[in-house]
């Protein structure tokens, strides 16, 4: 069974969680990753949602992101499914890690310190990064059955399962996830301990 993060930071502004990595190559991964999405900028995030007309979709009610992208940070609020298609709902949040997570924990003050016998103030987060949620826009994206989906089995000692069904996902988990016009080409559970 997967633990939750006991720690959480209280809301300053938005909302706040400081969670570690399991290795340094998924730390390196998430370097990596946080370098794309600042390439590629967060404006993505800010579209309005559209809705993608011909599609079944618009017959069910169901307005799914018109957008694409790759490699977003996100929370899997809710899976459903309706007249045979299903669905994933995802609010996207940043993923920090390192110098970067500590100046942005610096800057909204919730950055730890230790003074050192210099009298030099050495900042730091735990586990060397944070997860950022400031906008609570969530998005819908279409799920088919064969989009690649990749969860870490916690009760098979954190083991990766790979290219599994949708029904595997849990929304209690770090996704990262790419998607074209909507749809969803992949999605990657990550390490949380």
């Amino acid at each position: 069974m997967k633990t939750k993060l006991s720690l959480l930071i209280p809301f300053v502004v938005c909302s706040l969680t400081v969670v570690s990595c399991q290795s340094n190559t998924e730390k390196e991964e998430g370097e990596s990753k946080t370098e794309q999405m600042e390439q590629s900028g967060q404006s993505e995030q800010n579209k309005q949602e559209e809705p993608v007309s011909g599609n079944p979709e618009e017959q069910s009610g169901i307005q799914i992101t018109n957008e694409s992208g790759s490699m977003k940070y996100c929370y899997i609020v809710e899976l459903k499914e309706e007249k045979g298609e299903r669905y994933l709902v995802a609010d996207f949040v940043q993923f920090l890690y390192g110098d970067k997570a500590v100046e942005v924990a610096k800057k909204r003050g919730f950055a730890e310190f230790d003074i050192e016998e210099n009298g030099d103030t050495v900042y730091s987060v735990t586990n060397n990064y944070v997860i950022l949620n400031d906008n609570p826009k969530l998005r819908t994206f279409r799920l088919p059955e064969n989009t690649y989906i990749r969860v870490i089995d916690f009760s098979k000692e954190s083991r990766v399962r790979e290219n599994v069904s949708p029904s595997k996902i849990s929304t209690d988990g770090l996704y990262t996830i790419t998607y074209t016009n909507g749809v969803l080409d992949s999605i990657w559970e990550e390490y949380l301990p």
